[in-house]
Order: structure tokens, then sequence, then C-alpha cells
């Protein structure tokens, strides 16, 4: 928070601008020339069009999602606490070791989403009319207690 005590206005990106974005990103998990880590972090996203992106360690830090369409995406290892993905459609979305404590995620859709050892921590909210249809989620918790020994890969 700022020091005027007031939250931060969310920065609205355009569709082309936030394709610039993730094209920098993807060149640089490509290790070509350009390439820059896509930081979205207070951003204002939604209804926006991510299908099928790259976007390994991206920081969504706060970013607001809201109906944006992340089918496909591939996530892992993001930086995406106290995003908002309300009534997102995440269908297929790889978010693999990510940080989504503190998230909301309420009325998005989840199928087939890959949660493997994401953090989602004791603050993250799916409420109703979330869709979680065979998604392989083993998330690691963010509070000490014992939990089972790790399986070498998810089951369907």
């Amino acid at each position: 928070m700022p020091l005027s005590g007031k939250p931060a206005k969310a920065i609205r990106l355009s569709q082309s601008e936030l394709d610039a974005i993730c094209m920098r990103h993807e060149r640089l998990w490509l290790a070509q020339p350009d390439g820059m880590r896509a930081i979205l972090a207070s951003c204002d996203l939604s209804g926006l069009d991510f299908d099928k992106r790259m976007l390994i360690d991206a920081d969504l830090t706060g970013a607001i999602l809201d109906g944006a369409r992340l089918d496909d995406a591939v996530l892992d290892r993001s930086q995406a606490r106290f995003a908002r993905f309300d009534r997102a459609s995440l269908r297929g979305t790889s978010l693999r070791e990510s940080d989504l404590r503190a998230v909301s995620m309420r009325g998005a859709d989840l199928s087939l989403a890959d949660l493997f050892e994401a953090d989602l921590g004791p603050g993250a909210s799916a409420g109703d009319h979330t869709t979680v249809s065979r998604a392989p989620i083993s998330a690691r918790p963010s509070w000490s207690i014992s939990t089972p020994a790790r399986r070498s890969s998810p089951t369907p």
C-alpha cells in the first residue's frame, strides 16, 4: 500500500500490451534477444486472453484477472499471491509450484488444471460455482503439519 494508506489503483492493460509482454517473456525462456520476465503485478487484466501462453515464473502478485481466459496456459512457479481469478477460465492450465496464497477463484473453471505442489495456503478462496474436475491437485501447505509422502508424478 502507498503511504496514503489507500490501495494503489490497478494498471489496466490492453490485449496488445499484454501480448507484447507475453512475447518478451517467451523470448526470455527461449534464450532469445530482448527477452524479459513478465511483471504483471497489480495490473488489471480482466477479460484478457492468455490462452496457451507460456508464463513460467511470471509475477502476477495482486493482479486482477476476472473473466480472463487462461486455457492451456503454463504458469508454473508463477507468483500470484493476492491475485483475483474470479470467473476466469483456467481449463488445462498448469500452475505447478505456483504461489497461490490468498487468491480468489470464485466461479473460476479449473477443469483439468494442474495444481501439483501449488501453494494454496490458508487464504485461498474458491467459493461457490468454481469448477474443478479431473484436476491433479497436490497442494503444498504453507503451515506446519505432517504430510503424506509425495508421489513421483500426479495421477489424473
